[in-house]
C-alpha cells in the first residue's frame, strides 16, 4: 500500500487551511507578505490528525519525519541527536522549501512517513511474526525510521507504521502510520 491518496482535511473551524500548501514569505510578494498562520498554531484534520504550522530552517522532504524546535517552532530533519532531546517530532505531507512555512502532521493515522525498506510490521505475505517492531530514526538517514537499532540509534516511540515497504526502492520509501504523541524513548 502506498502513502495516503488523499491528505487529512481540516476540520479546525479556520478558513485557508491547506495541510498540502507551503508559503514563501517576502516583503515584495503581494499573496504573502507575511505568514498566512501564526507560527505554532495546531489544527485538527480528520482522522484524529493534528497539524501544527512550522517555518523550515531546512529543505524538508515529503513524508520526512522532522524534530519541531519547541521555543522557535522551527523544524528540521529529525536526527539521533535531535530525537534524544525529546524534540516534538511530525511529518510534512508536502515538501517544505528552506525558510518556507508549511504544515507537519503531529498526530493521527493514515499519513505518510518515510522508512527505510524493509522497517513494517507487516510484509507483502501478511502480518510478520512481531507486528510491533519498534522504530529508530536512522543514523545514516535524518528523517527516516528504520527498524534498525545500533547503539547510536535513537527509539521513537508513538509510531505503528501500517503499511509494507519491503517490496519497494530505493533505500527508503512513503509508507502509511498512525501517531500518538510521537517522542524519542527516555
Amino acid at each position: 500500500m502506498a502513502a495516503p491518496t488523499l491528505p487529512n482535511k481540516n476540520i479546525t473551524p479556520s478558513e485557508g487551511i491547506s495541510y498540502t500548501t507551503t508559503y514563501t514569505v517576502s516583503a515584495t510578494t503581494p499573496e504573502y507578505p507575511a505568514a498566512p498562520f501564526p507560527v505554532g498554531m495546531h489544527s485538527l484534520g480528520e482522522n484524529g490528525s493534528e497539524y501544527v504550522f512550522v517555518k523550515a530552517s531546512v529543505a524538508l522532504a515529503q513524508y520526512q519525519c522532522v524534530a519541531i524546535n519547541p521555543t522557535m517552532l522551527a523544524a528540521v530533519p529529525a536526527t539521533i541527536t535531535l530525537v534524544n532531546e525529546q524534540q516534538p517530532l511530525g511529518w510534512p505531507q508536502v515538501a517544505i522549501a528552506a525558510s518556507d512555512f508549511g504544515w507537519v502532521c503531529i498526530r493521527g493515522e493514515n499519513f505518510g512517513v518515510l522508512a527505510k525498506k524493509g522497517s513494517l510490521p507487516f510484509n507483502v505475505s501478511g502480518p510478520a511474526a512481531n507486528p510491533n517492531n519498534k522504530l529508530y530514526i536512522s543514523g545514516t538517514s535524518p528523517g527516516v525510521l528504520t527498524t534498525t537499532s545500533v547503539r547510536t540509534s535513537a527509539l521513537v516511540t508513538g509510531v505503528t507504521l501500517t503499511t509494507s515497504s519491503t517490496s519497494i526502492t530505493p533505500n527508503s520509501s512513503v509508507v502509511v502510520a498512525i501517531a500518538t504523541w510521537p517522542r524519542g524513548a527516555l
